[in-house]
């Protein structure tokens, strides 16, 4: 069985997150300051769910994210996702 030596791989595992690629979508949020407390998302392609997690916990309990994708998503989420 090969050794995954990826940083960002452990980090996400260490940090709760299905998929290393939540560190893509949080520099693009600090950069760019997309996602804020109430917002409502749609996160289209959305398994295997990292971004949900992430999105989830920006908006906060009065946001709302509707997550859609072909495969489902095996994770539980907040209220606040859909």
């Amino acid at each position: 069985m090969k050794k995954i030596k990826d940083y960002y791989f452990h980090k996400a595992k260490s940090d709760g997150y299905v998929a290393r690629s939540v560190y893509k979508l949080e520099e693009i949020d600090k950069k760019h300051s997309l996602l804020n407390r109430g917002d409502h998302v749609l996160d289209l392609g959305c398994s295997p769910g990292s971004w949900l997690q992430y999105t989830a916990e920006k908006v906060g309990e009065k946001g709302q994210v509707l997550g859609i994708d072909l495969q489902g998503v095996n994770l539980s989420l907040p209220k606040n996702v859909k």
